[in-house]
């Protein structure tokens, strides 16, 4: 026996005989209406659509949709409308996938199938797992506790539609298929204050609430119970944490004898109608100052005024002391006090060659330290101006005595310095040997006139109070 295969416009089959020959006509199948499988969770609802097994001809396909049990599933053609046992759906000419429908559930456990029917198609069907779910409560960055402070902008809590497994756990995000009126628990509204009723509309998975910060402490955000949902396993309940703002000052900082640095303020959240009064006191005042500018003499205590929504201020520390760690402190109304430490070093004056300027930090950060001293030349015929040389005050390090660029610091406000300088060899140059570094200055500037060949070294003199630095107290010139 042969087969005979026609074309598609043959609509039914026979058979023949032809001398001792037979033939059986075969027709083409059917094309076929795909559906996938899907997990919606109760009251809630799945996005799915048809796919066909070939183009929709010129005047497209009318499908059917159709619930195997409509008491617990439904389908619908739009997110925000209630589904219906069956609905028709239209795939327009050339397309192979039909427009979205939502899968709507009814219950929280089981299966129900759904089916799509055409003229000319084979039927599909396909089965929808029906699954607990939960409204559930989200905060910042999804976790179970966040922190903000009792003056901060309103912190986002979200409150969404989940799936569940069958051990409480969110699956996924989905829709509700209608609308949900929310009621909305706050353990301690002293704490905080948030809407106390939300709603999530139709075809909606998600609506989000302001939490408005108020006094230090905690609050549990939660929902009160509804008809349908369960309780999830994770995220039912978000706590905010309010606490009064930070206030952050410069720390860790080495300051050398009478000398001082800049610090920064800065607050945890912009400063509040009228500007905020921050106060800084020093832990001992007969070693450490504080104040509001680097020509002002420091205080035990100074205040400083933070404008309006502004986070910053800046103030100056002097030291008096040699050696020792000690602290200071910055309060300030509605802030969490803070204190930061600083360490006090001996300070000395060095010198160099102003095209070299301070010494290297290796000489601070590496055991063993490279040379130190400096050295410059002059070219007696073509030197036109004298060579610049740059006394620096700095800080010296503690231990080694060492000093860097990174050490330079500038003389505290009302103390100035005389400083003298040797020069073992006159007739090789003439330099001013006594100078003054003015206060609120890290340096002075000498110069140095060639007058004959060769060389001659030019010391700094330890003033009173002072440190002997153990580099760059010397410089070599050389006149050639």
């Amino acid at each position: 026996m042969r087969s005979l295969r026609l074309p598609g416009s043959v609509t039914r089959a026979g058979f023949f005989l032809t001398g001792l020959l037979s033939y059986t006509l075969v027709l083409p199948a059917a094309p076929s209406l795909t559906l996938a499988p899907a997990t919606v969770g109760n009251r809630l609802q799945q996005s799915a659509s048809v796919k066909l097994g070939e183009q929709a001809p010129d005047d497209g396909v009318q499908i059917t949709l159709r619930s195997s049990d409509p008491a617990r599933l439904r389908l619908s053609k739009a997110e925000d409308q209630p589904g219906s046992e069956s609905i028709t759906i239209l795939v327009r000419q050339g397309y192979r996938e039909s427009r979205e429908f939502w899968l709507q559930a009814l219950d929280s456990s089981g299966t129900v199938t759904y089916s799509a029917e055409a003229p000319g198609y084979e039927r599909g069907t396909a089965t929808v797992t029906l699954a607990p779910s939960a409204i559930v409560v989200s905060g910042p960055f999804k976790a179970p506790k966040f922190v903000t402070t009792t003056g901060a902008a309103p912190a986002k809590i979200s409150l969404f539609a989940a799936c569940l497994d069958s051990s409480m756990k969110i699956v996924a995000e989905q829709a509700v298929s209608s609308t949900v009126e929310l009621t909305v628990l706050n353990s301690d509204r002293k704490v905080g204050h948030i809407s106390e009723h939300a709603t999530i509309p139709a075809g909606r998975s998600a609506v989000v609430l302001a939490f408005q910060p108020a006094s230090e402490g905690e609050t549990t955000v939660a929902l009160g119970s509804l008809q349908g949902f369960a309780k999830a396993a994770d995220m039912s309940s978000v706590i905010a944490s309010v606490k009064k703002p930070g206030l952050a000052l410069s720390d860790q900082l080495v300051i050398g004898q009478n000398l001082q640095v800049a610090g920064v303020l800065s607050l945890g959240e912009f400063s509040p109608a009228g500007g905020l009064t921050v106060t800084l006191t020093s832990e001992d005042k007969s070693k450490l100052l504080l104040s509001k500018s680097a020509d002002e003499v420091g205080s035990g205590s100074i205040t400083l005024t933070i404008p309006e929504n502004q986070t910053n201020g800046r103030y100056f520390l002097q030291a008096l002391g040699r050696s020792g760690n000690l602290t200071y402190t910055a309060s300030a109304p509605g802030y969490r006090s803070r204190t930061a430490e600083v360490t006090l070093a001996p300070s000395g004056v060095i010198i160099t060659p102003a095209s070299q300027g301070p010494p290297d930090e290796a000489h601070v950060l590496r055991k063993e330290a490279p040379d130190a001293v400096h050295r410059f030349s002059v070219d007696l015929a073509k030197a036109k101006a004298p060579e610049q040389l740059v006394l620096w005050t700095a800080q010296l390090d503690p231990v080694t005595h060492r000093s860097a660029d990174i050490t330079v610091q500038p003389l505290r406000a009302g103390v100035s310095l005389n400083v003298h300088l040797t020069n073992s060899t006159p007739a090789v140059g003439q330099l001013q040997q006594e100078l003054k570094i003015p206060a609120g200055s890290d340096h002075a500037v000498v110069e140095f006139k060639a007058l004959s060949i060769g060389s001659t070294e030019i010391t700094v003199e330890t003033p009173k109070d002072f440190t002997t630095s153990a580099n760059a107290v010397t410089v070599i010139g050389y006149v050639r």
